[in-house]
């Protein structure tokens, strides 16, 4: 699905609607839906059969925000924002990912997230993210389940069983669970058996 339409614009994919998305490839971004720069509104779905994207965005790439609630996507892979790219921050509530994987294969800076890579802000609240993992040989990424350029708050969510491995055993990059390059609020909760190889 691909929707160049203007930033004044939302994609939502919700209301009643169930929406089916599997088996989808994309050569660059966004295996499901890409967007150029419309928000993403998703609502009430689940997304469990894998999408990919060589680059970026497994399911989603948004070129706007995404905003996420009451939702499970899971098993999605790209190089890098194993599920979803936010290109003007996210907010996310009461979902569930799990199972979704980055594998950076670029020696470039600052990639990762095995769930979601966010350029901006990102809020967090009442999600869950377990065994999602990110890979790579190279310096400088990371975030086995997030990866947030800009501030991050998180409340009341789980991080279980995430992990970032680098092949080479760089030290520099990290982040089992979280990589965050700005200012970081963490609020009731947990995390768990969370990796960095």
């Amino acid at each position: 699905l691909y929707v160049a339409i203007d930033n004044t614009s939302t994609l939502t994919l919700g209301g009643s609607a169930e929406w089916k998305f599997y088996g989808n490839k994309a050569n660059y971004y966004g295996g499901g839906v890409y967007t150029v720069k419309a928000d993403v509104m998703i609502s009430g779905q689940t997304i469990t059969d894998e999408n990919s994207a060589e680059n970026a965005g497994g399911f989603l790439y948004s070129g706007g925000a995404v905003t996420i609630e009451n939702s499970t996507i899971s098993n999605q892979k790209a190089e890098y924002a194993g599920a979803i790219y936010a290109a003007d921050g996210a907010e996310i509530s009461g979902s569930t990912f799990e199972g979704n994987k980055a594998a950076v294969a670029t020696d470039t800076k600052n990639l990762g997230g095995g769930v979601l890579y966010v350029e901006g802000e990102l809020d967090i609240t009442d999600s869950t993210f377990t065994d999602n993992r990110l890979t790579t040989s190279y310096a400088d990424n990371g975030g086995g389940a997030v990866f947030v350029s800009g501030d991050a708050e998180i409340s009341g969510s789980t991080f279980d069983g995430n992990s970032y491995t680098n092949s080479n055993g760089n030290a520099e990059g990290g982040g089992g669970a979280v990589y965050v390059l700005g200012r970081v609020s963490l609020t009731n909760s947990k995390f768990i058996g969370n990796e960095v190889k």
